[in-house]
């Protein structure tokens, strides 16, 4: 059930991050589509086989994304200093949760 439900999110989140509805820029390819697109295909292979491996790849695909989010949340409005610090920070946590 879950692989469908990816199927079913994943291209309308891929829209609307595409296409911006409230400006009249031209459209550019935003990066959240291009960071939806691994989870994308290691969800549905997950999902798919149900095999152990494929979960990690599953799961870190997912923490890399949230990673990346938090980090640039981190980063809006700070000094370099602390966007460093910032960014090291966020690596430091992934690799402890990997590990």
């Amino acid at each position: 059930m879950q692989k469908h439900d990816n199927l079913l999110f994943s291209p309308p989140a891929t829209y609307l991050t595409h296409h911006p509805h409230h400006t009249p820029k031209p459209r550019v390819l935003n990066p959240l589509a291009l960071d939806l697109f691994p989870i994308d295909i290691t969800s549905t292979l997950y999902h798919a086989t149900l095999r152990l491996s494929l979960q990690f790849g599953d799961d870190l695909s997912m923490l890399l994304l949230g990673d990346c989010l938090v980090q640039t949340l981190y980063n809006r409005r700070q000094t370099r200093a602390t966007a460093r610090l910032a960014t090291a920070l966020t690596a430091v946590s992934s690799l402890v949760f990997l590990f």
